[in-house]
């Protein structure tokens, strides 16, 4: 019983650091920064749709539906898996993705199972 606590604390631990600077430390982010930041992603996305190389976030540790990823590569989306809490941006870009996928192929991906 304790290994599988262990795992799952350090899965938790491993993500808390990533991407952290000094930056983020001094002031905490207010919802224009947020806005900011999905705006970026927006521009990301469109970027990555013209130029042929979207991406689309899983977060956690469950894998996901084996129908979802033969979408995405029938699509010619690649996954991207993250054993981690859902990053704001890869939500945002996320968002994008899905807004796109609808509008061209009526394909809504969080929905495929």
């Amino acid at each position: 019983m304790r290994y599988p606590v262990y795992c799952l604390v350090l899965l938790i631990l491993s993500c808390k650091g990533k991407n952290k600077n000094a930056d983020d430390a001094a002031a905490p982010k207010t919802s224009h920064d947020h806005s900011i930041e999905c705006q970026a992603q927006r521009d990301l996305a469109i970027s990555d749709h013209n130029s042929g190389s979207m991406k689309y976030y899983f977060y956690g540790i469950a894998y996901p539906a084996k129908e979802a990823v033969r979408k995405l590569k029938e699509l010619e989306i690649t996954p991207v898996v993250k054993d981690c809490e859902p990053e704001k941006a890869g939500l945002c870009y996320n968002g994008f993705i899905d807004s796109i996928m609808f509008a061209e192929y009526r394909v809504l991906i969080p929905e495929i199972k």
